[in-house]
This record gives structure tokens, sequence and C-alpha cells, in this order.
């Protein structure tokens, strides 16, 4: 990832705001105003797609036809009450952590290669987030109704660390935040807690 790049998305993701994140994203790519809720939320959900918009804003045509691009509508909230702009500040500095942690996370995993767990550890995550008290239905909120267009079935989250669990266990770079309640040493996960 360019060091540029990296920059004027770190910038879009230090928004407090969903509108503030719209605005600098407006700003980043020329835009005559803010860029729209799902674009913005796209790009903070997505590095490469957001790598190749900010790279070709200085080439309007092409900036436009990303801008355009229909997959953009799966990243637009389902809530249709709200109207373009409302909700920009509506319970959207979690909706921003959430979405700034699980960038971090997908930062992280990318800088490690992509690495998947191996499938023994994976099962064995699974079968201790699957007999959790944590596991839940996750809210009807901004970043898990992007989340719904990317995750299989099994969309249910860890309340603990509001990761969609049937992404995070396949993650090499994760952990699990909990601490087994039999061994305070290990995660529920069976890591070492260091």
């Amino acid at each position: 990832m360019h060091s540029s790049f990296q920059s004027l998305l770190e910038s879009v993701c230090e928004a407090e705001t969903i509108g503030e994140a719209r605005d600098k994203l407006g700003e980043i790519l020329k835009l005559k105003g803010p860029a729209t809720r799902a674009v913005t939320l796209r790009v903070l959900a997505d590095s490469a797609f957001a790598e190749r918009l900010i790279s070709v804003r200085n080439f309007p045509d092409w900036r436009d036809r990303l801008l355009d691009d229909p997959v953009n509508l799966a990243f637009e909230p389902t809530d249709q009450s709200l109207g373009e702009g409302e909700g920009d500040t509506h319970s959207v500095t979690s909706t921003v952590s959430v979405i700034k942690k699980s960038s971090a996370a997908l930062l992280q995993w990318g800088a490690a290669g992509f690495q998947k767990t191996k499938p023994e550890i994976a099962e064995r995550r699974k079968a201790a987030c699957l007999s959790c008290d944590q596991l839940t239905e996750p809210p009807n909120s901004f970043p898990y109704q992007i989340a719904r267009a990317f995750a299989d079935s099994d969309r249910r989250i860890c309340a603990a660390c509001g990761c969609v669990v049937s992404k995070k266990i396949l993650m090499a770079t994760e952990r699990c935040p909990l601490v087994d309640p039999e061994n305070p040493n290990r995660s529920r996960w069976g890591d070492a807690t260091t």
C-alpha cells in the first residue's frame, strides 16, 4: 500500500462521524461536496476499492466510474427512513469505531500476507465461538449491513469484540479477546493470553 494512499485513507478513517468522513473523502476526490454515504462506507470497509478510487482522483472520468459502480449500493444502509445526509451523526461514533477496528484487522492480516488459519485451529476456534455466551445476532447498524454483503450464511457476531465470527476465526492474525473462565492464562480459543 503506498504511503500517500495510506495517509489519505487514514484521514478518512480518523473522522469522528460518517458526515466528517464523507466530507474528507469528497475533498480528497475533488468532488463539489461530500462523497455519498455508500461510497464512504465502501471506502472504509474495502481497502482495495479505496486504493483504486483514491489513485484515480485526478482523472474525473475514471473516478466517476468508480463512484457510479453498482456494487456501491451494497454499502448503502438498508434503513429506507434515512435520507441522504441523515444518519451521518446518528450512532455513528460506534459505526466509525467498528469500521476502524475492522480496517485495522484487515490491514494487519494483509501485512501478514492474508495468512489463513490452519484448518484444525479454525475448527477449534469455531467450536469455542459456537458454544460461547457472547455469540449473538448483529445489530442493524451500518457496519453490519456492510458485512452482510460479504458474510457467508452465518452472520452472527461476538458481543465482546463485535467481529463477524465466521470471518474472524479464519484470519490467522486475530485473537479472542476473552479469557477462558477455567484457565486465566488462555483465551476462550485456547491461545496463550500474553
